[in-house]
């Protein structure tokens, strides 16, 4: 799986409120590494 869709998995958890307490810490390491990686997983 690729990054990408790792986060994309996360997000849909996220959203049916379903988020695991790893989900929220890759969240929150990939908020705090900024926008250029987070906008990287993102493509």
């Amino acid at each position: 799986m690729t990054p990408s869709e790792h986060l994309k998995q996360i997000l849909h958890r996220v959203e049916k409120g379903q988020q695991t307490d790893e989900d929220i810490t890759v969240l929150r390491q990939l908020l705090l590494d900024g926008d250029r990686h987070l906008s990287i997983q993102i493509r």
